[in-house]
């Protein structure tokens, strides 16, 4: 009696377990955050997930095991479908762009973009240029700089990706790119630029060690001082010619700023020969139209956000930095004219793109998935997961461990990882 009493306890535990575990799957399946659920999926090489613990995954489509993905060459025809050249049926037929030239701008997520970039460049075995000694900075100052640079191994010596800083010039990067090829810039608020560029640098040790003046104060101190009696003394310091203007100086334009005319000129040139200009201002906005000219996925525009600065000077108080802005307006005012004019063609660009708040919201809501699944200790050991979005060609969006990693990398740790895979260098 005892015996079929535990049976039928067993029996009925086991029972009861199975019907809360469907009961879960059925809520998680149909009352979840549709439609960025992850798929279930069944075949040899992928195993179901269930997580009762995770109300962000219900059921997943997880590998077991390394897909290869890295390698266009090694994929099936059905897994190349995933990256094919042409789209499905949204938003249009159309082209995944691979040929891209940046210009990587001094604090205006450069980094971020880059590992975005390299990234990209990585899962499609692109040719991307780079110096020897690994760093960010690839003929800067002149083109003799580049015999730094690594040579391209394709049989045509061009390359397919440029996003190191590379100060820009069309005329030389035109012999250096595939044709064709797209130009991304990058743009940021002017004065927070400025902000973050003066204390990256720490400009303030100079003016602290010459001039009776606290790190606090130095900032204020060269705003209020550059167009006074005292400038030679700062301009022994400093290269106002890097100063000013100091997004404008990374797109090649130092040499034109004694000329209102050729600067407005060399403005609108940008502005209309560049395909897009990220503003950091509104990032994931600039990223969903990224997204759109180039054809791309969720998965290749996918970031972790990088730590905010930290200044010794205040830039809290909003008095003293409209009061800052007005006297930087004098100081850069061809910074503020590009700034406000990619504003302007972001957001035309922005009203171009079909359904743009819903992409907007995908986007987002798709980021934030992917960064928790990344970041979660439950997936240990666990390769791939897809998850259903509507504004992907193939209808989802995939992520692996190995993005994630290339997700979160420091960029001079991703283009050593580059020179050793590509290179052998160590």
């Amino acid at each position: 009696m005892k015996l079929c009493l535990s049976t039928k306890q067993k029996s009925i535990r086991i029972t009861g377990t199975l019907f809360l575990v469907l009961l879960t799957l059925f809520f998680c399946l149909f009352y979840g955050e549709q439609p960025l659920i992850l798929r279930a999926h069944y075949n040899s090489s992928i195993i179901t997930a269930v997580n009762l613990n995770w109300n962000h995954f219900s059921v997943g489509r997880i590998y077991t095991t390394n897909p290869d993905w890295a390698s266009v060459e090694n994929r099936s025809d059905s897994e190349k479908g995933r990256n094919s050249l042409e789209l499905g049926t949204w938003p249009q037929t159309c082209t995944k762009q691979r040929t891209i030239a940046m210009v990587k701008t001094h604090k205006c997520v450069s980094d971020l973009m880059a590992v975005m970039m390299l990234r990209f460049a990585d899962k499609n075995m692109l040719e991307v240029l780079l110096n020897k000694d690994g760093g960010t900075n690839i003929g800067y100052k002149s083109k003799a700089q580049f015999k730094l640079s690594l040579p391209s191994r394709k049989t045509s010596s061009k390359f397919d990706m440029m996003t190191l800083h590379t100060m820009y010039n069309y005329g030389y990067w035109d012999t250096l790119m595939e044709h064709p090829f797209h130009l991304i810039g990058l743009a940021r608020e002017p004065l927070a630029q400025f902000l973050s560029f003066f204390s990256y640098y720490k400009l303030s040790s100079k003016i602290t060690r010459n001039f009776r003046v606290t790190e606090k104060e130095s900032f204020d101190f060269f705003l209020n001082n550059f167009d006074k009696a005292i400038f030679p003394q700062l301009s022994s310091l400093f290269n106002f010619a890097s100063l000013r203007n100091t997004m404008l100086y990374d797109y090649g334009a130092s040499n034109l700023s004694t000329s209102s005319v050729a600067m407005e000129n060399y403005i609108d040139q940008i502005i209309n020969n560049f395909t897009v200009i990220i503003i950091q201002d509104q990032f994931d906005e600039s990223l969903v139209v990224l997204k759109n000219k180039l054809c791309w996925d969720w998965s290749d525009i996918m970031y972790v956000s990088a730590n905010k600065g930290h200044y010794k000077f205040d830039k809290t108080n909003e008095t003293l930095m409209n009061e800052r802005r007005k006297k930087h307006v004098n100081f850069s005012p061809y910074d503020y004219q590009f700034y406000e004019k990619a504003l302007k063609k972001l957001e035309t660009e922005k009203r171009n793109v079909n359904q743009f708040e819903l992409q907007l919201e995908e986007f987002r809501k798709t980021k934030d998935k992917v960064t928790k699944w990344c970041s979660s200790q439950n997936f240990i050991g666990l390769y791939v997961f897809e998850i259903e979005t509507n504004y992907t060609k193939s209808r989802t969006t995939t992520f692996s461990r190995n993005d994630c990693k290339h997700m979160q990398i420091n960029v001079l740790d991703f283009i050593d990882e580059v020179l050793e895979k590509r290179y052998g260098i160590k």
